[in-house]
């Protein structure tokens, strides 16, 4: 397949404080985010990566590749959605031939959606109707 280099920068932090302290203070692109088991806690504070999702277009954020586990904290998201933050959808992207098995990471079954941002501001609703199948296949959909 060949070599592929690229530079990777590693920080050992704490998610949402390096999201917050970090990448949104700064305003720093990041094209793609990754977040497969997360451990949701590990770091202290008990918050998910997802609640960084309604920021994909500040972020500039271009691919996401996740498992299906979300947890949104609802003081975060509500924080979230008084920033008038852009709408945006998210594709699935699937391979151009069947893969078998199915790509999993960490025992965690794994997706990888083109993040397109669209006209119009980020609502409850809209975040609820965008991880609707995430949240579905994870076994949490809210019926």
């Amino acid at each position: 397949m060949g070599k592929i280099e690229k530079p990777v920068i590693y920080f050992l932090f704490e998610n949402i404080n390096f999201f917050r302290e970090v990448l949104l203070k700064h305003r720093i692109n990041v094209t793609y985010i990754v977040k497969v088991r997360e451990g949701c806690g590990f770091g202290g504070n008990k918050k998910s990566v997802s609640n960084i999702y309604p920021y994909f277009s500040v972020l500039k954020t271009e691919y996401l590749i996740a498992d299906d586990q979300i947890h949104f904290d609802e003081s975060d998201l509500d924080m979230a959605l008084r920033k008038k933050l852009r709408n945006y959808e998210l594709i699935e992207l699937k391979p151009n031939r069947p893969i078998n098995p199915m790509i999993r990471w960490s025992n965690f079954q794994v997706h990888v959606y083109k993040v397109e941002i669209k006209e119009g501001l980020l609502t409850k609703e809209r975040i609820e109707e965008i991880f609707y199948p995430m949240r579905k296949r994870w076994g949490i959909s809210g019926e």
